[in-house]
C-alpha cells in the first residue's frame, strides 16, 4: 500500500500509515539562491521496522537533514546525519524509534530548519527482535541512553534499546551474533558472527565464522568469511581501532614436543593473541603469547588435551590512551600489558602473574578489560568460586611490579554470571553498568554497589554496552 498527500505552508496535514507512505509539500518561491524544501517522501523499509528512508528534493544543491521526535514527548528531538544532495535531491535515513509509535519530522537545509511538519506512525517490531524489560529503576538512575545487545541464537539479531527497554534500532543477520561494539566516532559497528565448524572438536563454540561492519543506516561496507586471506581463527572481541582498522582476539598455532604430558612429539598448541587488519583485508600486525608463556615455562596451566586446544583461553583485547594493549586470559585468570612498539609483555596480573597481587584481587574467571587510564583497568570478575561477580579495578606499579585492587564492586549472585559477561564505568565515573550473560540482565549500580537499574532480557549476549548518547 502506498499514500500519498500534498503539504503545503498554508497547514499540516497528519498520516498514519504501517505499510508505505509518500508525503509531499510544495513552496511557492525560491527565496533568491536560497535553497527550498519543493518536495518529501517518506518510506517504510520492508527489511526494518525501525528504518525510514526519506527522499528530500530541494531547489538548490545543499545538506540535508532530518529532525524527527515523538508526537507525545516532543522535547526528545533526534536529528539525522547531513546528507548533500546529488542532482537537487538527498536520501535521508530515519532511525533510533520506537516501534507502534506517532512521530512528526521536520526538513533541514543547511543547518537551517524549513517550514512545515510531517508525521508517521512507525511498524510494529517482528517476531524475533530480542525482548527487554525494565524490573528495577530506582531514584538516580540514568533515564537517558542506549544499550548495545545481541542474540546468539540463528538468524542473529543486534539492538539497541533505550532506558525504558524500548527497542529502538535492531539489524537481522543469517547467522548468530557472537560479539559487536560501536564506535561512536566512526558511527559504525563491526560484528563477528557465527560458528566455526570443523575445525577440531573443541574449537568450533569458540571460532567465528564472518567478520562485518555496518552503519546505523543498515549499509554493510565488509562482509568477509573468516580465513587464511585475512584472520584465520578469530574469537570473543573485535572493535575498532582509532584510526578505523580493526583489531581482534584470534588463535595462533605452534607445535610443541609434549611428550613429557603424553601429548605427542608434534602437538598442535592453540594459543591466543591479537591481530589488526585493515577493512581492506590487509593485516597489519599480529601478535601471540608464546614469546611470553609456553606450555614449557606455564605454571599452574595444565596441559590437558583440551588446554592444548585452548592453552590461555583469551577474551578480550583493550588499549590505553598511549596505545599500549590489553588483554585478558581466562584459563590462567591473568590480565596483560602488551607495549605496543615492542610486543613485549609489560606484567601480568593475576595468580601466578610477575607483580605482586594480595590474593583476595584475583579473579575466578576474568573477562572485558577496560582501561580507564595507563595501568588502571577495569574487568569483570566472574566470581565462579565464589557465587557472585563483581567489578574489579586493578591499579600496577610498573616500577615497583606490584598492583592492588582500588575498587571491588560485588553484584547479588541472581544478577551474576559465571562466564562471559563485562562492565563499564558510566555517567561520568559515577556509576558501574554490568552486562551479565547468564544472568540475562543489565544492571546499574553506584560504586557502593546499590543497584539503581536492571534491565532484563530473554535471550544470551555475550556483552552489552552502555552509550550515554548516539
Amino acid at each position: 500500500m502506498q499514500l500519498s498527500k500534498i503539504f503545503c505552508r498554508s497547514g499540516v496535514m497528519a498520516v498514519a500509515v504501517t505499510a508505505c507512505m509518500a508525503l509531499y509539500s510544495c513552496n511557492d518561491d525560491n527565496n533568491g539562491d536560497a535553497a527550498s524544501v519543493l518536495g518529501v517522501t517518506i518510506n517504510s523499509d520492508p527489511d526494518n521496522a525501525l528504518r525510514y528512508p526519506v527522499k528530500v528534493s530541494a531547489s538548490h544543491d545543499c545538506e540535508v537533514s532530518i529532525s524527527y521526535w515523538p508526537v507525545s514527548e516532543p522535547a526528545k528531538v533526534r536529528t539525522t546525519r547531513p546528507v548533500a544532495t546529488s542532482g537537487n535531491e538527498a536520501d535521508v535515513t530515519i532511525t533510533f524509534v520506537k516501534a507502534s509509535t506517532d512521530y512528526n519530522f521536520a526538513v533541514n537545509i543547511n543547518g537551517q530548519r524549513q517550514d512545515g511538519e510531517y508525521s508517521f506512525r512507525t511498524s510494529t517490531l517482528p517476531s524475533g527482535v530480542p525482548v527487554y524489560h525494565v524490573s528495577v529503576n530506582e531514584a538516580g538512575a540514568p533515564a537517558e541512553g542506549y544499550i548495545l545487545q545481541w542474540q546468539a541464537t540463528n538468524p542473529g539479531y543486534i539492538t539497541f534499546c533505550d532506558m525504558d527497554a524500548n527497542v529502538v534500532w535492531y539489524e537481522v543477520f543469517d547467522q548468530a551474533i557472537r560479539m559487536a561494539h560501536y564506535n561512536p566516532e566512526q558511527q559504525k559497528l563491526c560484528v563477528l558472527t557465527g560458528f566455526r565448524d570443523g575445525v577440531n572438536s573443541k574449537n568450533f563454540q569458540r571460532l567465528c565464522d564472518k567478520i562485518i561492519t555496518l552503519d546505523l543506516e543498515g549499509h554493510r561496507d565488509v562482509q568477509w568469511v573468516a580465513g587464511p586471506e585475512n584472520v584465520p581463527y578469530p574469537h570473543h572481541d573485535i572493535k575498532f581501532t582509532p584510526d578505523g582498522n580493526l583489531i581482534m582476539v584470534s588463535n595462533f598455532i605452534k607445535k610443541f614436543d609434549l611428550t613429557q604430558f603424553d601429548l605427542g612429539a608434534d602437538a598442535d598448541v592453540w594459543g591466543d593473541g591479537f591481530s589488526i587488519i585493515t577493512p581492506g583485508e590487509d593485516m597489519l600486525r599480529t601478535w601471540n603469547n608464546f614469546d611470553e608463556l609456553t606450555p614449557y615455562n606455564s605454571n599452574n596451566v595444565i596441559l590437558e588435551k583440551g588446554a592444548v586446544k585452548d592453552f590461555l583461553h583469551a577474551n578480550s583485547v583493550n588499549w590505553d590512551s598511549e596505545g599500549n594493549y590489553y588483554m585478558t586470559f581466562n584459563r590462567i585468570n591473568q590480565l596483560w600489558k602488551i607495549e605496543a612498539s615492542t610486543g613485549k609483555v609489560l606484567y601480568r596480573v593475576g595468580p601466578n602473574g610477575n607483580v605482586a597481587l594480595d590474593e583476595s584481587g584475583y579473579a575466578s574467571g576474568l573477562h572485558a578489560a577496560e582501561p580507564l587510564a595507563p595501568d588502571k583497568v577495569l574487568c569483570y570478575d566472574n566470581g565462579s568460586d565464589r557465587g557472585y561477580s563483581r567489578a574489579v579495578i586493578y591499579e600496577i606499579d610498573k616500577a615497583a611490579m606490584s598492583a592492588k585492587v582500588t575498587l571491588s564492586v560485588p553484584i547479588p549472585s541472581e544478577y551474576s554470571s559465571t562466564d562471559r559477561s563485562n562492565v563499564q564505568l558510566v555517567c561520568d565515573g559515577t556509576m558501574l553498568m554490568f552486562g551479565n550473560t547468564l544472568g540475562r540482565n543489565n544492571v546499574f549500580t553506584d560504586l557502593s554497589g546499590n543497584i539503581l537499574k536492571v534491565i532484563t532480557r530473554t535471550g544470551i549476549s555475550y556483552r552489552s554496552y552502555y552509550y550515554e548518547s548516539i
